[in-house]
């Protein structure tokens, strides 16, 4: 099966993620001293799109999940399956699994292994693993959104099994290319010091914060593509309601 002919609507391809990166460098610049608090915070700008973007993919992926267990498709399902629980693990760290909101105290053991005394496993010291849990999660989810983002959609008309719909449609460039940005922009300040003369440095230091609301976004993108693609699926089957 091959995504459908659905078109996102360039709100959502365009000026969603621009908008997200500009507030976030164009913030930095004019009031740096009110970035952290208001854009990066914990209940700022940038980690409420993060967690919107993935509540409203959790809920896609699941409606999509009941519409293909419906047709009994096995590999989507198991595809589904991962999709959400990567959705539900990815909000759980963004929010520490609710503390922010509820305000628990961490508990001492968990003080001692994370270095922001939260309860999350991503925020774990090194001598705990925490390049495992943190590092090489992201520099993966990283590469694999960069790939699928750009040259698969660039090579799909050249290679048609790339036209499977378990691959990203073309029309999410824009924040593929957004997340290569925000990636190398700490790597860009050190090589081409003058930047910091604009940008502060928390901007250029917090830029992985950016970077995972981008790939928020990026996932939204795909689920809501994914769901248009089952739905004409149960279309086909005469089943015009989904599920």
């Amino acid at each position: 099966m091959t995504f459908s002919n659905f078109k996102l609507p360039i709100f959502l391809t365009i000026f969603l993620p621009l908008s997200l990166t500009f507030i976030h460098y164009s913030w930095g610049i004019f009031y740096p001293e009110h970035v952290q608090p208001f854009i990066l915070g914990e209940f700022g700008i940038i980690e409420n799109a993060t967690v919107s973007c993935l509540f409203i993919s959790m809920f896609l992926v699941l409606k999509t999940f009941l519409l293909a267990y419906k047709h009994h498709s096995w590999f989507s399902i198991s595809w589904l399956a991962c999709l959400f629980l990567g959705c539900v693990y990815f909000m759980g760290e963004e929010l520490s699994w609710g503390q922010h909101f509820i305000g628990w105290n961490t508990p001492e053991v968990w003080k001692i292994m994370n270095y922001q005394n939260e309860t999350n496993i991503h925020n774990f010291d090194r001598e705990f693993m925490g390049s495992y849990f943190s590092k090489l999660p992201k520099t993966f989810l990283t590469s694999i959104v960069i790939l699928s983002g750009t040259l698969i959609p660039l090579s799909r008309k050249f290679v048609s099994p790339l036209n499977h719909w378990v691959w990203p449609p073309r029309g999410i460039w824009c924040v593929s290319l957004l997340i290569i940005l925000t990636s190398t922009s700490k790597y860009f300040a050190q090589t081409f010091p003058q930047i910091t003369e604009y940008l502060p440095e928390i901007t250029l230091r917090k830029a992985s914060e950016m970077r995972e609301c981008l790939i928020a976004v990026f996932i939204m993108l795909y689920v809501v593509v994914l769901g248009q693609t089952w739905k004409k699926k149960a279309e086909r089957f005469g089943d015009p309601n989904g599920i």
